[in-house]
Formats: C-alpha cells, structure tokens, sequence
C-alpha cells in the first residue's frame, strides 16, 4: 500500500495517467526492491533498468544486462553487510551459495514476477474501468475486486502460453507430427477461453492462469496481495478514474509468453498529493517512454 500510495501522488495532481507504465509496471517492482533490501537510491536505478527490459525495445537487452549488474552490486553489498531482507537471508542459507548462483536465484524471482503480476493489475484494472454494469457492481458492494481479478485470470491470463513439455520421441499431437526433442508449450489463455467450456462463474479458481501441478506458480499468495492492494488502492485514491479511450483496443507487447498491455491511459479529476505516504524505496519519476 506504501509504494501504491508513492506511485499515485505522482500522477494525482495531472489529472491523467498511464496506469501501466505509471502503475502496474512499477508496483511490483517497489515491492521486489523492499524484499530485496535494496538502498533507495539501488531501488530507483533498479526500477528503472527492469523498465528498460520488460518494455520490448531494442535496448531491452541492455535493460537486462543493467538488472542483472545491480543484482550483484546488492549481493556484495549483503554479503558485507547482512540486514532482515531476502538477499541476506539466502546468501545466509546452508546450501552456501556462490555470489553467482545468488544472482540468478534472485534475477528468477523477480523477473518471474514483474510482468505477470503487472499485467494482472492491468487486465482488472481495464475491466473495472471498462464495463458499467462491472464497476456498478462493485461500488454497491455486490462484487469484489477479488472476484474481477478471478475473472481477468479466466479471460486474459497473464502467461498466455508457457510450460514447456518436450517430446522423448517421434509423435503426433491431433494429427501435427512432432519430432523427438520438440518444444511444446501448453497456451493457458487458449485453454481458460475454450469455447467447449461450459459457462462459468469467474468465482471460479478453475483456470490454468498459475499451471498446475507440482510446477504450478509457488507465488500465488505473494502475486494476489499485491495485485488486491495496489487495485484497491488505486480506486480508493483516484476514485473518479475512467478510460481516456472507453473504445479502444488494447495493444499487447510483444513476446511469445506473457499477455501484458502495452499502456491503459486514465483521467481523473485533479488531486493534491500531499496526503500521500512516500514509499521507503521510491522508484524513478516517470514510466517507460
């Protein structure tokens, strides 16, 4: 809630926003540079380097690479100086694990978390804002926000297609030869809005938009706080919000995995900022260009 109420007192006096690259993409992370214990100023370029990376960009290997170093920077900074964070606590655990090994635990767990839960906060946020009968619902207490993100997971799952089988040999899969050694992915979006589906209640927790199985998501809980609370937050403080463009079709950003909006520009009523509570870990002015 702290680093959702730093993020809308930057946006609240203009009376419009990007709630994508003003809101949901940094969110999670101002939430990833706390658990880190990342120092303010470390947070800030780190937010800003992830932004780089999820934006799609030519320089989003670049992005990458920037993360990655202030990875490191934060493990040879616990190493020397151990504090109560996650990179402390695993650069402590028996299994000893080497400064590198450390960072690609570390780069897994966030990057694993940033555009899902983002896209999450987006694809909800859109169907608040986007369906009446959906807000009206909402504002007379007869549908919570829980029950919307349910359904965003139903009808746009973030992982549209990922878990990854691999053929032991030659075979068919409805008809399509597949070689020993092929890549198969299962595309949860395909299969959460099959139309042989019988009709459902988005109360529902039946979909595949977290896998399934000893591999299914292991951050639910951690993924559903932050999305529920920076939602919550955002209606509570911009409570006039609407869609600039009610109308428009929203654009994805490109890759073969993730179901993100590219932007989801809002406008508000103008509001002071000064009641807000600035985040301990306060990300960078701005969003992604």
């Amino acid at each position: 809630r702290r680093a959702a109420l730093t993020l809308i007192a930057r946006v609240a006096p203009q009376g419009q926003a990007d709630m994508m690259a003003d809101f949901a993409d940094q969110l999670p992370l101002l939430v990833f540079a706390d658990l880190l214990g990342c120092p303010p100023e470390m947070a800030a370029r780190m937010v800003r380097a992830c932004q780089i990376l999820i934006s799609a960009r030519p320089d989003a290997g670049q992005g990458a690479a920037d993360f990655a170093a202030l990875l490191f920077e934060l493990i040879r900074l616990r190493r020397g100086r151990p504090g109560a964070d996650l990179t402390s606590w695993m650069l402590g655990h028996d299994a000893r694990l080497t400064d590198e090994e450390a960072l690609h635990q570390l780069y897994c767990a966030v990057g694993a978390g940033i555009v899902p839960t983002a896209a999450w906060i987006g694809w909800a946020l859109h169907l608040l804002l986007r369906d009446d009968d959906y807000a009206g619902s909402l504002a007379s207490g007869t549908l919570t926000i829980r029950r919307a993100l349910e359904k965003a997971l139903w009808t746009r799952s973030p992982m549209a297609n990922f878990s990854a089988h691999y053929a032991r040999h030659d075979t068919h899969l409805h008809g399509v030869p597949v070689p020993a050694g092929s890549a198969i992915l299962i595309s949860h979006a395909a299969a959460n809005t099959d139309p042989a589906l019988p009709a459902l209640d988005f109360g529902s927790r039946a979909h595949l938009a977290w896998s399934a199985g000893p591999h299914r998501c292991p951050a639910v809980t951690q993924a559903t706080v932050i999305a529920q609370t920076g939602i919550e937050t955002a209606l509570d403080q911009l409570w006039d919000m609407q869609l600039a463009a009610p109308a428009e079709e929203i654009t994805l950003r490109p890759g073969p995995f993730h179901q993100c909006p590219t932007t989801m520009h809002v406008h508000f009523r103008p509001k002071p900022a000064a009641p807000f509570q600035p985040a301990a870990a306060s990300a960078p002015e701005g969003g992604i260009a």
